[in-house]
């Protein structure tokens, strides 16, 4: 008898529900351990300095190292609690056309944000974000996306200074 087995005897029918979410958090767990792992790959290439002078690569190394100790955890945790067709269910679950919707508004997001500038990138990534779900109404969505185009245009280019274009390149 293995561990989950021992563990589902134990628990009773009570944690049914925890069951059935076992297979989402590892799912989460593998992406953040993943995530994570390449944040610190990627800062391994940055000089890393100290805690007192922190380099280029110190806190993309702790924030790697944080995301795939949470990754571990969640991986760790559902492997208590396995439920092989609950992971066939969740497989499925990937092919979900409101997901790929919203993974595909963030991957234009990242591809246009230096042409069509920031301000305009946004709009279009909350729009099209918003079009992912079951009631989307231009009249809420084009208020919505005016107010977070905004916000990140005066905390980005604004306030912390960074070098993106506000707007269309073809407007310069």
């Amino acid at each position: 008898m293995g561990l989950p087995a021992l563990c589902n005897m134990l628990d009773g029918p009570a944690s049914a529900a925890r069951r059935a979410t076992a297979a989402r958090e590892a799912l989460l767990g593998i992406f953040l351990l993943a995530t994570g792992c390449g944040f610190a790959w990627e800062a391994s290439d940055y000089t890393l300095g100290s805690a007192r002078d922190m380099g280029p690569g110190y806190f993309p190394l702790c924030l790697g190292a944080l995301l795939a100790l949470i990754g571990l955890v969640l991986v760790a945790r559902s492997a208590l609690h396995v439920n092989v067709s609950r992971w066939r269910a969740d497989a499925k679950e990937l092919r979900h056309p409101r997901l790929w919707h919203v993974a595909l508004a963030l991957l234009a997001f990242g591809i246009a944000v230096e042409q069509a500038g920031l301000f305009v990138s946004t709009m279009g990534l909350v729009i099209a974000s918003s079009a992912a779900g079951p009631g989307f109404r231009w009249r809420g969505a084009l208020p919505w996306a005016l107010c977070v185009a905004t916000f990140c245009c005066a905390l980005f280019a604004v306030l912390l200074g960074l070098q993106l274009p506000l707007w269309p390149t073809f407007l310069y």
